[in-house]
């Protein structure tokens, strides 16, 4: 163990920027719209935190492409005018509204170099999901033309609440600069938790160092929550509302390589889950007993059964089931841990046989998708299989929770 003044620690958490839906069909046919978005993101951005468009009402072909440069145009002219960094501007927008390569083409034509957020949804990811080469699936093939440049593919459509007492929610926008996939209007702190600066050199992690950091982390985050004024009233109101924290996890990939794990095993997979697993355990566990010495999350008292039943016995019985899971369940944060899917990866490495590590992502809450991996190496082949394991994880997940929350 460490000496507690030498002891490693996580990343100082930040606030996350905000997303911005536009509706580009109602935005493009007025010009008081098309000024009142102008300006909203001018004031966004002059906070110099990153922000992300999401692109919604730009229906499909070729009409699409027509409204995505329109709108683009006219948000460049005023960040331009007003002497901000287009760079900070992020787009987000259905991979399947229009070819990947136009998306980028437009964004980097008129708003210059910067990040273009792909979402996969089910009608993208059935055409992964066919049987045979996918060469001639134009979406794909794209996508995987461009691993190289500044696109962020997401396909982890719902967020779960680290809570046992709350559901799970779609996951309709990413965050920007992490490249998160959250509710609209989300406001998350996040932090990171990087595996290897816990380990030895033989992988080994130092775990009181771990849950140390971990608590550290979460403290630091629920009192940024507290003193951060987010950029738009949505974001303030979820603050209070969700307080929703995302802790990356970050070195599994690393770990399994410092501890020579073939992760072609399925006993590395489990050695790798039983760690995630305590991590996951004890972050709740410390935002359980911030409930109840602080308060608890207010999405979960809203969730009370009991105040939309009439004053009964089965209502003085369903109150008592009520306060029983609230001692044993309440958290002071719906969200706690995300992960990326190209963590499993060690740093610089594309080796394809650590996508057996795709189940960790069983433990977190939400998903990331920057990557820092080049892809050079892989085909088209093991691209599209990389991203259909990884979304076999979440629906195989989201399919077992439902059959919990059935039980």
């Amino acid at each position: 163990m460490l000496a507690p003044d030498t002891r490693p620690c996580a990343k100082q958490p930040a606030a996350s920027g905000p997303a911005v839906t536009v509706v580009a069909s109602r935005v493009l046919a007025s010009e008081a719209s098309t000024a009142r978005l102008q300006r909203r993101l001018v004031d966004l951005l002059a906070g110099d935190r990153p922000v992300a468009v999401r692109v919604r009402g730009i229906g499909r072909g070729r009409t699409a492409v027509d409204r995505l440069c329109r709108l683009c145009e006219k948000l460049a002219r005023a960040i331009v005018r007003a002497g901000l960094e287009p760079a900070l501007l992020e787009l987000t927008l259905a991979a399947v509204a229009m070819p990947p390569r136009a998306a980028v083409y437009i964004r980097q034509s008129t708003l210059g170099a910067g990040i273009v957020n792909l979402l996969i949804d089910d009608t993208s990811m059935a055409a992964a999901l066919r049987p045979g080469p996918h060469q001639d699936d134009r979406t794909w093939l794209q996508l995987w033309q461009l691993r190289s440049e500044s696109v962020c593919t997401a396909f982890w459509p719902a967020i779960r609440s680290s809570c046992p007492l709350l559901s799970s929610e779609h996951a309709t926008d990413v965050v920007p600069g992490i490249g998160l996939q959250a509710p609209s209007q989300s406001a998350f702190v996040i932090g990171t938790l990087d595996l290897v600066s816990f380990a030895d050199d033989t992988g080994a992690i130092d775990t009181p160092s771990v849950e140390h950091a971990l608590c550290d982390v979460i403290d630091d985050a629920d009192t940024m929550h507290e003193a951060t004024v987010w950029p738009t009233p949505a974001m303030q109101q979820d603050s209070w509302f969700n307080r929703r924290i995302a802790i990356c996890v970050t070195g599994i990939g690393d770990i399994a390589l410092q501890r020579g794990l073939d992760p072609e095993l399925h006993a590395s997979v489990l050695e790798l889950d039983a760690l995630l697993d305590h991590i996951r355990r004890f972050a709740l566990r410390r935002s359980q007993a911030m409930a109840r010495s602080r308060d608890m999350l207010p999405a979960i008292r809203a969730q009370n059964p009991c105040s939309r039943l009439q004053k009964s016995h089965s209502h003085d019985a369903w109150e008592q089931r009520w306060l029983r899971a609230i001692e044993s369940s309440a958290s002071r944060h719906r969200n706690l841990l995300a992960m990326s899917p190209w963590s499993v990866f060690p740093t610089g490495s594309c080796d394809f046989r650590y996508a057996n590590l795709l189940p960790l992502l069983a433990h977190v809450d939400a998903c990331t998708f920057r990557r820092s991996q080049s892809l050079q190496c892989w085909n088209i082949r093991e691209f599209i299989q990389f991203h259909r394991r990884a979304w076999a994880i979440w629906r195989q997940r989201e399919s077992t929770m439902v059959v919990a929350e059935q039980l």
